[in-house]
C-alpha cells in the first residue's frame, strides 16, 4: 500500500517523463494509432504506451476519475495570479498547457532541454528569462514544420489570458514547495549530481560545485559539444 506523498511522487515523476500519457488517458487528445517508432518523452511514445495500459486503467474503479482530479487540481485548471506560477513552473522542466484554442502546447525555458543550443546562431529571445505577463516565451517541443526547420521557430510568445489550463499545475507545483522528488531539483550539467551554483554571468547553467563548474567552462568533461566559455555569451544573448 502507497502512501499519498508516494503516489504523488509517483506521479510527478512519471509527467516528468512524459507529458502526454495523461491527457491520452483521459481522452483530451485523441489517441493516435500505434507507433512503429518511438522517441523519449514524445507524443508517440505516450500513444506506446496508452495502448498497452488503456484495458487495465479501465478496470481499475475510479482511478480515471483520480487522474481527472489530479489534474484539475480539484477543479481550478490554473493559477489564479499573473502567470508566475507557470513561468516557475517552465524554468524546471517541461509543462505541458492547453490554450484557449484548444491547442496543447509541450512547452520549457530550461536552456540545457533545448534543442540547437549547440548551434553557433543559439541565444535565447527576449523575455526568456523575465516573467512577463503579458508576453510568456518558451520553448516549444513537437513543433510541426515545413522542411526548412530552423530551431528559432521553435520559441512561443503568449500571453497568459491565452491559458486555458495548466494540467496538473498543483501536482508539479508541489516539489516547488520541499513535498516532490529529488529528481525535480536542478542537476549538474556536468555529473548530473544535485546542483546549487549557477553560472553567474548566463544565470542558465547549473554545478554541483566549482570543480565541474571549471570542467565545463574549459570543455574538460564527458560531454560532446563546445565549452561553457564559448556556449556562455550565446545563453546570454537577446
Amino acid at each position: 500500500v502507497c502512501s499519498e506523498k508516494q503516489v504523488a511522487q509517483s506521479l510527478v515523476a512519471a509527467l516528468q517523463c512524459n507529458n502526454f500519457v495523461a491527457p491520452l488517458l483521459l481522452k483530451d487528445i485523441p489517441l493516435p494509432p500505434r507507433p512503429q517508432y518511438v522517441s523519449p518523452g514524445s507524443m508517440d511514445e505516450a500513444a506506446s504506451i496508452v495502448h498497452s495500459i488503456k484495458r487495465t486503467w479501465k478496470r481499475v474503479a475510479g482511478v480515471l476519475d483520480w487522474l481527472k482530479e489530479q489534474q484539475q487540481s480539484g477543479g481550478v485548471p490554473k493559477p489564479s495570479d499573473d502567470g508566475t506560477l507557470l513561468f516557475e513552473l517552465l524554468q524546471k522542466g517541461k509543462i505541458l498547457v492547453k490554450l484557449k484554442n484548444g491547442k496543447f502546447l509541450e512547452l520549457t525555458s530550461q536552456v540545457d532541454q533545448m534543442h540547437g543550443t549547440l548551434l553557433e546562431e543559439f541565444c535565447l529571445p527576449p523575455g526568456m528569462k523575465d516573467h512577463d505577463p503579458a508576453k510568456i516565451v518558451a520553448y516549444q517541443f513537437h513543433k510541426e514544420t515545413d522542411g526548412r526547420h530552423n530551431f528559432s521557430q521553435n520559441f512561443a510568445t503568449f500571453s497568459y489570458d491565452d491559458v486555458a489550463m495548466i494540467p496538473f499545475w498543483n501536482v508539479l507545483n508541489k516539489p516547488l514547495n520541499g513535498l516532490g522528488t529529488e529528481e525535480s531539483e536542478k542537476s549538474c550539467t556536468v555529473c548530473y549530481e544535485p546542483a546549487h551554483l549557477k553560472c553567474s554571468r548566463c544565470q542558465a547553467v547549473w554545478y554541483c560545485g566549482q570543480v565541474c563548474q571549471k570542467k565545463d567552462w574549459k570543455g574538460k568533461t564527458d560531454r560532446m559539444g563546445p565549452s561553457h566559455k564559448i556556449m556562455c555569451d550565446k545563453f546570454i544573448k537577446t
